[in-house]
């Protein structure tokens, strides 16, 4: 191990770093996990938005606690290096390795691996922090139970009166939207504002997406424990039945972007600065129009590293949704995505009924609840995370606004720059015309881009004197073990991608990567299949491939690095093995 606290990887920061002889802490870097998969260095205003909400979920549970009074240290929770970290120490007395692995397996199978395939025992401490301790969550146990009366209610109702429930889901999606729909007030004190905003998205969560997506995992794993006992080798089916459902809001960006791809004539895709023109002056095709229409509607929030504030949605950048659609335009496969589904829908069906011909008759009940339930509920997948772009989107421009208005007024460089500043700067700006926020964003923000130039992906886990973690190496014969996510096997060249507009992605490629998010789907479109370092069953990456009908594997440690552009692999997403053929195409 090394003597010094610091990589010469990546920088750690003096908050995580204990002493030389003094006994380790382990952390998480929760900024990688499923819903954020932030890989890069993050800016100092997405950071402090990102702790509003963590503020107000502890002084949730915390009676007559204040959000800004909440040491996140203290609740295990580090900000710190332009990264969120999770100190697992403190969790550890919570359970065993192996527990902590099953429990984190679904979600994120590279820190499953790594908790089995590292000896943790170092890092556990001896004792429960103060809040876990048994009297600690005893006493502070009905309190919590009554905060959260909403969603109690909410998942009791769904599963005992689905159709009350579904009037009730439907109700707090449309309050949410209205309230979506009203003007931004410039003038109300933005850290307020941000804090406002993610109460009203907790309202609707608590009362539809939330409770809907538990019981939508509940009857997925209900299936696979019911396919494991009809017999040994029913792995396929159900595969099967967990796919096939249309109605995720990401599978429907992609399938909108696909059609946007084929409404107009792919020369006209060529030059991208003369398409966006004439997008602007609406001398186009009036059925791309129409479709661009919707697109913008439904998914303008959205955009490539989506949960950074500081980068631009499609809504406001038209260039960054017409560079993916020429992409899918100019590469000329015949994948149709549209048919996939369809495809998928059919094998669903079938493989449903099959399984159920193999189950006696109570767990054949079981079998149609739970599939029943899959039904209703799979648009709620990929809902949560939508709703939060829709308030990052609002944030933007109500950021960006004031940075206009601070360029104007020589005060900032760039609108940019204020994504380099906290939102408590922006507001004593606004109303104090000698502060100084140029400073301030100086002051902040060059750490933030030294880290940004310096590390292109932060590592999963890391210790208190900069030992990074990773999980063991599975090795196979001429390849490597991962988790299966996605069934298929598939032989194609290798491409690897540090971000979305990195390369293309020809048909056939198979696509690699640390981690993926929303931004990507217009990639897998041609895509022969994908190979994650980072994910788990609900990551972006594997909810999509799997939609797509594309083989995945995720959880190979450092896999951009293992793997290089032209190699030819054959990626089995069934078995979870990436196999390497050759070195590069011929």
């Amino acid at each position: 191990l090394q003597a010094r606290p610091i990589t010469t990887y990546v920088p750690l920061a003096k908050e995580l770093q204990t002493e030389p002889g003094a006994k380790r802490m382990l952390y998480f870097d929760r900024s990688l996990a499923d819903g954020m998969t932030m890989s890069g260095a993050i800016s100092p205003l997405t950071i402090d938005g990102l702790e509003v909400p963590l503020r107000e979920a502890i002084a949730f549970i915390v009676p007559g606690l204040d959000p800004e009074g909440v040491d996140l240290a203290e609740a295990g929770v580090i900000i710190s290096g332009s990264r969120l970290y999770m100190n697992l120490s403190m969790y550890m007395p919570l359970m065993k390795s192996e527990g902590m692995a099953n429990l984190m397996a679904t979600i994120n199978t590279t820190l499953a691996d790594m908790v089995v395939g590292n000896d943790l025992e170092p890092y556990r401490m001896d004792e429960r922090p103060n809040f876990l301790r048994y009297r600690s969550l005893f006493r502070h146990l009905p309190m919590i139970l009554w905060k959260m009366r909403t969603l109690i209610t909410s998942v009791v109702k769904s599963m005992l009166k689905p159709k009350q429930f579904l009037r009730t889901y439907d109700e707090a999606i449309d309050n949410f939207d209205e309230w979506l729909s009203q003007p931004i007030d410039f003038t109300q004190p933005l850290k307020e504002q941000v804090m406002e905003s993610y109460l009203k998205f907790w309202e609707a969560t608590e009362a539809s997406t939330y409770p809907a997506l538990i019981f939508f995992m509940y009857a997925n794993e209900t299936i696979k424990r019911l396919g494991r006992s009809a017999s040994i080798d029913n792995g396929d089916l159900v595969n099967s039945i967990c796919r096939g459902y249309p109605d995720d809001q990401i599978v429907q960006m992609g399938l909108v972007m696909f059609d946007l791809s084929k409404a107009l004539p792919k020369q006209d895709f060529e030059d991208l600065e003369a398409l966006e023109k004439r997008l602007e002056t609406r001398s186009l095709d009036p059925i791309f129009l129409s479709q661009w229409d919707v697109f913008i509607k439904r998914f303008g929030c959205r955009g490539p590293l989506e949960m950074e504030w500081a980068n631009p949605k499609y809504g406001e950048q038209p260039r960054l949704a017409l560079q993916q659609i020429a992409m899918i335009a100019n590469a000329g496969g015949t994948f149709d995505p549209h048919e996939v589904q369809r495809q998928l829908i059919a094998e669903r069906e079938n493989a449903y009924h099959r399984l159920g011909q193999l189950l006696p008759k109570r767990k054949r009940k079981r079998l149609a609840k739970a599939y029943k339930t899959l039904l209703l509920h799979s648009r709620s997948r990929e809902l949560i995370k939508h709703h939060i772009m829709q308030l990052f989107a609002r944030f933007r421009t109500r950021v960006l606004h004031h940075a206009d208005q601070l360029v104007h007024e020589r005060r900032l460089d760039s609108r940019e720059q204020i994504f380099d500043v906290c939102m408590s700067e922006i507001d004593r700006a606004l109303h104090e015309p000698e502060f100084d926020i140029r400073n301030a964003a100086i002051a902040r923000g060059t750490n933030f881009h030294k880290l940004k130039a310096r590390v292109k992906h932060f590592p999963m886990a890391i210790d208190s004197r900069g030992r990074i973690l990773r999980p063991t190496k599975k090795a196979e014969t001429g390849g490597f073990k991962g988790a299966p996510i996605s069934p298929g096997t598939v032989t194609g060249p290798i491409k690897v991608l540090n971000n979305p507009f990195e390369k293309d992605i020809e048909p056939g490629d198979i696509l690699t990567a640390v981690t993926t998010d929303p931004g990507w789907t217009p990639l897998f479109i041609n895509a022969a299949a994908v190979i994650l370092e980072i994910g788990g069953e609900l990551q972006h990456g594997a909810l999509v491939a799997r939609e797509y009908g594309k083989p995945c594997v995720a959880g190979i440690p450092d896999v951009t690095n293992l793997l290089h552009d032209g190699q030819v692999v054959e990626v089995d997403g069934s078995a979870g093995t990436v196999r390497v053929l050759t070195e590069q195409i011929d």
